[in-house]
């Protein structure tokens, strides 16, 4: 019953992620073993929606392990056990809980041992700049745990880079690079290597800046040369040049929105504003309220995939009396539409920013 509920709602935030962003990237998925035990390594920028991207790409049935903090609400931890999810808890989460971790660790070494697939995020937080944190040791209790349990199991660990042009805009885009896997039991009497060689990987399938304390002047410089987030492999390349004093390139110019344009979408852009009035003024109500940025992408979806339907289908509902079938399907193709053609037609996006 529960693999029903998680392809079904799999479909469902499939389409949605694919309404929320405006493209989504994947890179390498078709080398992930159909077959065996894989414990992917992902790192860790935008809240829930990292597990959600990796969901809907990943071709296995996989099982995720989230931080405690997103199960503290019933209704929420029910959901995200029905995702296959299991809370992993920190020191912030009070000290009483850690020897929790005891149990989901258990469960997650159980989960390999089946021949299984798991996601972990292995930097044990999360953060917005675009760099991989130093990893922490859960992800090698896991793969301890379940080689000492069974040596002869074949398990591989994959590296995930996920990589978002703006983690908390409406219509931005990700990439998810999946790397090549490593083979756990080469490192079953040397795990600290197994971590060193993990995070080396990750670095070079995300945007990875080295040295936090001079994070915000590399990318200010990075910014000027109109990087691609989307790929890794060249930003990395040039971020490389400019840690080391060099040129990464050509400055380019961003371009200027054209009044005229912008005139002539400005009916559109009310007309859909108009249409979406309830959606928009419930997610201007939430983001008041949100204390971490980096939940503020992942509460944005989360508005638009329980808020936005319902309105949507109550909308439908309501002109069923007085349009006949065929207007309320076109009624219903332009509502599907009109939030992202309401984001395109905003003054400031035409130009492309």
């Amino acid at each position: 019953m529960n693999r029903v509920i998680y392809y079904l709602l799999r479909i469902y935030v499939w389409c949605a992620l694919h309404l929320y962003f405006k493209k989504i990237v994947v890179n390498g998925a078709n080398t992930i073993p159909r077959n065996g035990p894989v414990l992917f390594l992902a790192n860790h920028q935008n809240a829930l929606l990292d597990a959600l991207v990796f969901a809907i790409t990943a071709p296995r049935y996989s099982y995720f392990i989230a931080r405690a903090d997103v199960f503290r609400h019933n209704l929420i931890a029910r959901l995200l056990s029905m995702l296959n999810m299991q809370p992993v808890y920190r020191v912030r989460d009070g000290i009483k809980s850690i020897p929790k971790n005891k149990q989901t660790f258990t469960w997650a070494s159980g989960v390999l041992l089946r021949n299984e697939c798991l996601l972990f995020f292995p930097e044990g937080n999360h953060s917005l700049l675009r760099r991989v944190r130093p990893l922490s040791k859960g992800f090698t209790r896991i793969v301890d745990e379940a080689l000492v349990k069974n040596p002869s199991l074949d398990l591989s660990i994959i590296p995930v880079g996920i990589n978002y042009t703006d983690h908390t805009g409406f219509r931005s885009s990700v990439s998810i690079y999946y790397g090549e896997a490593v083979n756990a039991s080469l490192f079953t009497d040397n795990l600290s290597a197994l971590r060193d060689v993990v995070e080396e990987k990750m670095k070079a399938l995300t945007t990875h800046v080295e040295n936090e304390a001079t994070y915000h002047d590399v990318i200010r410089k990075l910014e000027q040369t109109g990087p691609d987030y989307l790929d890794p492999v060249e930003t990395n390349r040039r971020i490389r040049l400019i840690e080391k004093g060099e040129s990464p390139g050509r400055v380019v110019k961003k371009q200027t929105e054209k009044f005229s344009i912008r005139l002539l979408t400005y009916p559109l852009y009310w007309l859909c504003g108009l249409v979406n009035v309830v959606p928009l003024l419930a997610w201007g109500w939430t983001r008041k309220k949100i204390t971490d940025p980096v939940f503020t992408g992942t509460i944005r979806f989360a508005v638009g995939i329980t808020v936005v339907p319902v309105y949507y289908g109550c909308l439908l509902l309501a002109a069923s009396y007085w349009v006949n079938g065929i207007a309320v399907l076109a009624l219903g193709a332009f509502c599907v539409a009109s939030l992202p053609v309401y984001h395109g037609c905003r003054p400031g996006n035409l130009s492309g920013s």
